[in-house]
This record gives structure tokens, C-alpha cells and sequence, in this order.
């Protein structure tokens, strides 16, 4: 019998140690592998980075031979330019999904009645209100209720489209609030560039309704003129 339990011992002994062998191993591997994929994330960032850093910035020397030059440089000859692309290498940790843009239209995308619906938020009340003040005349009066003939007239168009866009904004606040609070970015046609940069906040409601009214006004005068388009 002790012959027996000895052997039995000395197996479970073996197992035993064979075991604990097999677990080590088992982390080594996985240790090494972790490695493995760490050095290769490194080596794809670094090839990211280093490809940002050397990207063109127009500046480079060019051919002596004219008939090499494929390019020209859109900056004024001298300017020396640094960009730093190397910080854009990494990706934000952020889900698309999660996001929204917000894209404002252009002109030609009027028609009379637009924007009556808003009159029940205060701010988009408030926004027809301060553009009659800038503007001079009843730019609300012409929205809902036209004529199409004078709403279709440059002068009057933009700036329904902007103060219209801008009053949308009041209603997409109020019912769908996440759409304005993920937004990471703004664009806009035409006019719609103006109503961007408002809802970005680099223009007031102001400034940005006079920019239209600049804009509108020399608009309206070019389509006015017989110029020859070669």
C-alpha cells in the first residue's frame, strides 16, 4: 500500500509541476503576443506621422528646368510655412454615430410661407423682429405671405433664407437638443456660409445679416450687368 501511495505521489508530483509548466508558458505567450501588436501599433502611428510631417506644403524648391514644374504655390512668394500635421496623426475616441452636422441651404431654396411655423419659439420671434429693424422693411410680412415675385429678388431672398435657417436652429434646439449639442461641425451654400458662421459663433446675428446685406446688394447689382464671360 505505501508502495502504491508513493507512486501515486510522485505522479501527482508530476502533474502537478507539469501543470504550473504548461500556465507559465501560457503567460509568456500571451505576453509576448500583447507585445508583438503594441510594437505594431507604434510602428503604423509613426509611419501616420512621419507621412503627415513630410506631406507638401507648396514650398519646396523647385526644378531649375521650367518644364518640370507641375506645380505653383497658391502663397505669396517667400512666406515660409510650417504646419504642425503631425498632432492630427491620432484619431479621437469618438463614435460617428454620436455626432451631427449642421448644413445650412442657399439661395433658390425660398418659398413664401417659409418660416411661419416658428413663430411659436420666442427666439425665432425675436430673430424676424431684429432683421426688420436692420433690414427696413417687413421681412417677415414677405416671407409668409409674399409675393413670390418679391421674395424671389436677390435682395430680399438672402436674408429670409439666413433669418429662416437661423430660426430653424430655435426649433431643433427645443426638439431634438442632442443634435445641437454633439455638433462638431458647421457648413453652409452660398448665404448658408454666412448662417454657419453665425451658428458657429464667429458672426453675431448682426454682423452677419449686414454681411448679407452687402453681399445681396452687390449680387443684385452684378445681375444687372451685360459683362462678356470668356
Amino acid at each position: 500500500m505505501s508502495y502504491i501511495y508513493k507512486c501515486n505521489t510522485e505522479l501527482s508530483i508530476i502533474l502537478s509541476n507539469r501543470h504550473v509548466s504548461t500556465k507559465n508558458e501560457n503567460c509568456v505567450n500571451e505576453a509576448d503576443s500583447e507585445s508583438v501588436h503594441e510594437s505594431e501599433r507604434w510602428n503604423k502611428e509613426t509611419d501616420i506621422k512621419r507621412l503627415l510631417e513630410d506631406a507638401s506644403l507648396c514650398n519646396d524648391p523647385l526644378p531649375k528646368n521650367p518644364e518640370y514644374v507641375w506645380s505653383t504655390s497658391p502663397y505669396p512668394e517667400g512666406v515660409l510655412l510650417k504646419r504642425d500635421q503631425s498632432r492630427h496623426f491620432r484619431k479621437p475616441n469618438i463614435d460617428p454615430r454620436e455626432t451631427s452636422l449642421v448644413l445650412f441651404p442657399g439661395q433658390g431654396t425660398q418659398f413664401v410661407g417659409m418660416g411661419k411655423d416658428l413663430m411659436k419659439f420666442p427666439i425665432a420671434r425675436d430673430l424676424f423682429d431684429a432683421a426688420n429693424d436692420l433690414l427696413g422693411y417687413n421681412l417677415r410680412e414677405i416671407c409668409f405671405n409674399g409675393p413670390k415675385e418679391e421674395l424671389d429678388k436677390t435682395v430680399h431672398c438672402q436674408p429670409a433664407v439666413m433669418v429662416c435657417s437661423l430660426a430653424a436652429v430655435e426649433r431643433l434646439k427645443e426638439e431634438r437638443p442632442r443634435a445641437i449639442e454633439s455638433c462638431i461641425a458647421t457648413a453652409g451654400f452660398s448665404i448658408g456660409e454666412i448662417s454657419a458662421l453665425v451658428f458657429a459663433g464667429a458672426l453675431s446675428f448682426e454682423e452677419g445679416l449686414l454681411h448679407c446685406l452687402l453681399h445681396m446688394i452687390l449680387v443684385q447689382k452684378c445681375s444687372h450687368c451685360r459683362w462678356n464671360i470668356v
